[in-house]
């Protein structure tokens, strides 16, 4: 959902576009490089004259009106994921610690 963005989440661009290298102000976002959001807003755009969800990166090109500020609609949230109990033993067995043996 759009809606639960928050700043200091990573954003991994999905949905990039060509770069106008023609005009030193516009780009556009590189599917597959990581961002991590500066600010959230609802701002207009192109495809949504009356607002969407829109997410800033200093990593992000600048776009046609000269800010790093592109619509969420590109991007897709990376959750690191939490570590389990397999995660707490490889841990353990490459410290060097002994892994207690199942009851």
């Amino acid at each position: 959902m759009a809606d639960d963005w928050q700043v200091g989440d990573l954003a991994l661009c999905v949905r990039g576009g060509p770069i106008n290298k023609g005009s030193g102000l516009c780009g556009f976002p590189v599917a597959g490089t990581l961002h991590n959001v500066q600010a959230i807003a609802i701002a207009p755009t192109v495809s949504h004259p009356r607002g969407a969800v829109c997410l800033s990166a200093e990593t992000l090109p600048a776009n046609r009106t000269g800010c790093r500020r592109w619509n969420a609609c590109r991007f897709i949230k990376v959750t690191p994921n939490e570590a389990g109990e397999e995660d707490a033993e490889t841990i353990r067995l490459l410290n060097g610690a002994p892994v207690k043996e199942p009851a």
